[in-house]
């Protein structure tokens, strides 16, 4: 999260200064099943991380502990165990 705050800094990034985490319903479009490892489009998303885990700024709310991730792999969408686990981030802005 501080990844994408730090975005907004100054004049921003990339001439944005509203860039956050996706929500899981925004980070569920990010995934391209027509290829894997990762299952990203590396056009929309260059530079993506072959079996990395991404973060999503929605809490699983069965336990608030832990948060919606999508993995790179395969482009599997599930709830990470510990928020405090060391994932990846795509900042998106509005």
């Amino acid at each position: 999260k501080a990844v994408c705050v730090a975005l907004n800094e100054g004049v921003g990034y990339a001439g944005s200064t509203t860039w956050r985490l996706p929500r899981i319903e925004e980070l569920a479009t990010f995934p391209n099943y027509s290829v894997t490892n990762p299952a990203i489009d590396s056009t929309k998303f260059p530079q993506a991380v072959a079996n990395g885990v991404y973060w999503s700024s929605s809490e699983y709310a069965g336990d608030t502990t832990k948060a919606w991730t999508m993995s790179s792999g395969g482009g599997a969408i599930y709830y990470d165990n510990n928020k405090t686990n060391l994932n990846y981030v795509r900042c998106v802005a509005q």
